[in-house]
């Protein structure tokens, strides 16, 4: 545990990573080594790692994300001594396209703000009526 505090402090002093980043991959090492229950991290393997991502039920880009993690992990602990080598550097990452986002033209835009415009009158007419209507009725 004393390590991956380290571990953590490693990834916002030294790589200047946001919280965001650090909070994942201290999470993601924290999964695999509740997974490994290896003691002695030089005696991870690289089949560890793969076993691990097998059997996983994650989208790729996460796997990516976990695959970075331990990587920076086994970096961290070969830089401090801890392992003569990384297990994680061996293992290729796929590559991952970044989905198009489609942008709504200005007719488009123009035709949503048109359909809510429509929506927030009629609402407004039928409430506006239902009020006259209840008075009306109150009179009789």
């Amino acid at each position: 545990m004393e390590t991956l505090l380290t571990f953590k402090a490693y990834l916002s002093e030294s790589k200047k990573a946001s919280s965001n980043t650090v909070e994942a991959y201290v999470r993601d090492v924290k999964q695999f080594l509740a997974f490994c229950t290896i003691a002695d991290y030089s005696k991870i393997s690289v089949k560890h790692i793969e076993k691990y991502l097998q059997g996983l039920e994650k989208s790729e880009a996460t796997k990516v994300r976990i695959i970075a993690s331990l990587r920076a992990f086994f970096n961290f602990l070969k830089q401090t001594g801890r392992v003569p080598e990384n297990p994680a550097e061996n293992i290729k990452l796929k590559k991952i396209k970044p989905q198009k986002r489609t942008r709504k033209s200005k007719t488009e835009k123009k035709q949503s703000a048109i359909i809510a415009w429509n929506v927030i009158k009629s609402c407004f007419y039928s409430w506006k009526n239902r009020r006259k209507l209840s008075k009306a009725y109150a009179r009789i």
